[in-house]
């Protein structure tokens, strides 16, 4: 593994570098982007393609602290919208290309981040791109159309320009510091989260907190420029352009909430081990690597050890925090792995240098080789071959196949009657209203009171699978709408087959 640097020693091989690294973000593109549509919408996906049907026709995103969610994620739903969707409101396609745009941002800016780490080393660059641009879970969620893949990319922009604001004394990072800080409070309210460990991996580098107090006095000035941009985006965001001022009531009301959620939303509560089970099954040299990139970077002589540390203490925190953290999803996990690919990859690159002996070049070579090999592998068996139901340990509580037999089965009925009555009576209905929006008819979602009754207004009843109804002149058929929700679903005539 060369140190090929930029702009000096490059001589005539510019232009193979070049198209390597070029052809390493077009796997990533791929990868994100190819059969887009083989995974239906999750229960999430189909709340938020109601947000931001709501934000088009309001013009803005009425933020509620109820609903968890800043509105960043909506407005940028929007903007994937108006330029990628084929209708008058959110698509599939417009709706994942929001992820997959964030996606990509994100696998550019870890190779820019080794790139700068590593004394503009292109090598790093490339092996950036190739980590992230395969890694399970960041191809995973950049193709599921919710708030964490813009929360991550902006956390990880985040930790780079505090890095480079308080560590290495740059007044330029001050607006990227303020900007992507902006950019975690209006997406998510667990930018608490991200907040802590950042201050975390800060302490390890600066040796302690009078170091790193008088490192914040000095910058006083400056970080107060870049708490005022900071503060200007985040009342500009949460009032829909200064215009809608009980944006900043929910905004306040927004963290307690979230921080209630982890004692009474016991639903989503795992074991502590959660997130490594995953990572074992998934990535599991995420959780060695930046345990070693710790230990390495105490070595003196070790050239750039500050932002091996700082890295490697950055992922380590995230891991420790969420898995401390009651509530647990498994998307929250790309937190932990976008930094973990970064730490992973100085700590490899530690272990070499222009004076390294060749056999060790070579050696760290083929192990980075090896673990591109075989994250593309896990990456294929997840992310196509198997992408929802059991046995993917990134589908959690996922729309079922018989969701969408269900929806098809609505459409031929209503090929055979127009203007059909579908009355969806289930507890969880997410993301039918998704589904079934050209359907020519009325479509209900709410508890049934009498099926009796209700039969006098529908032509389909769809209800929890333990309610049994019979009655003459319907049809039943069982679906399984998701992981957590079976429905028996009443035909008022027989469908054609």
């Amino acid at each position: 593994m060369d140190s090929v640097t930029f702009p000096g020693r490059l001589g005539n091989r510019w232009i193979p570098l070049f198209l390597i690294l070029a052809l390493s973000f077009g796997v990533a593109i791929g990868l994100r982007t190819y059969d887009l549509s083989n995974r239906p919408f999750h229960n999430d996906e189909g709340v938020n393609y109601h947000f931001v049907k709501e934000t088009l026709q309001k013009g803005y995103y009425p933020y509620s602290h109820a609903n968890y969610h800043g509105p960043l994620y909506f407005y940028l739903l929007v903007g994937t919208t108006k330029l990628f969707s084929s209708e008058a409101e959110p698509d599939e396609l417009s709706m994942k290309l929001s992820a997959v745009l964030c996606g990509l941002l994100l696998v550019a800016l870890v190779a820019r981040i080794l790139f700068v780490a590593t004394g503009w080393n292109l090598r790093a660059a490339e092996a950036g791109l190739l980590f992230a641009g395969v890694s399970p879970s960041l191809v995973f969620y950049s193709r599921y159309a919710i708030h964490e893949s813009l929360f991550v990319l902006c956390g990880i922009c985040f930790g780079w320009a505090l890095f480079q604001f308080f560590l290495e004394g740059k007044d330029s990072a001050k607006w990227s510091l303020g900007v992507s800080l902006a950019g975690l409070i209006t997406t998510k309210e667990t930018f608490i989260i991200t907040g802590f460990c950042a201050v975390v991996a800060l302490l390890s580098c600066s040796g302690g907190w009078a170091s790193l107090w008088r490192a914040f006095q000095k910058r006083a000035p400056q970080m107060g420029l870049a708490l005022v941009a900071c503060g200007f985006i985040v009342v500009f965001i949460f009032t829909a352009g200064f215009y809608w001022s009980e944006g900043l009531r929910e905004m306040a009301l927004a963290v307690p909430q979230w921080v209630s959620r982890n004692e009474s939303d016991v639903g989503h509560h795992k074991p502590f081990g959660y997130y490594f089970e995953i990572l074992l099954t998934t990535e599991p040299f995420l959780l060695l690597l930046p345990v070693v990139g710790v230990f390495r970077s105490l070595v003196p002589s070790l050239e750039r050890r500050a932002s091996l540390r700082f890295w490697s203490v950055w992922s380590l925190a995230h891991f420790v925090v969420y898995s401390f953290v009651a509530y647990k999803t498994p998307w929250l996990i790309i937190n932990i792995t976008a930094g973990a690919i970064i730490a992973s990859l100085l700590t490899l690159f530690s272990f070499v240098s222009s004076d390294s002996p060749q056999t060790r070049r070579r050696l760290i070579e083929l192990i980075a080789t090896v673990l591109i090999v075989v994250g593309g592998r896990v990456t294929y068996r997840l992310v196509f071959d198997r992408p929802y139901g059991p046995g993917n340990p990134y589908s959690y509580v996922h729309t079922s196949a018989g969701m969408i037999d269900f929806v098809e089965s609505v459409v031929r009925y209503n090929k055979q009657k127009k203007n059909v009555s579908v009355l969806v009576a289930t507890n969880h209905y997410w993301p039918l209203p998704f589904y079934l929006r050209h359907v020519r008819g009325d479509v209900h979602y709410r508890r049934e009171q009498d099926l009796d009754t209700e039969a006098e207004k529908y032509d389909i009843i769809a209800v929890d699978f333990r309610t049994n109804w019979e009655r003459e002149g319907w049809k039943k058929i069982y679906y399984r709408f998701s992981d957590v929700q079976e429905a028996n679903v009443y035909y008022k005539v027989l469908l054609r087959e």
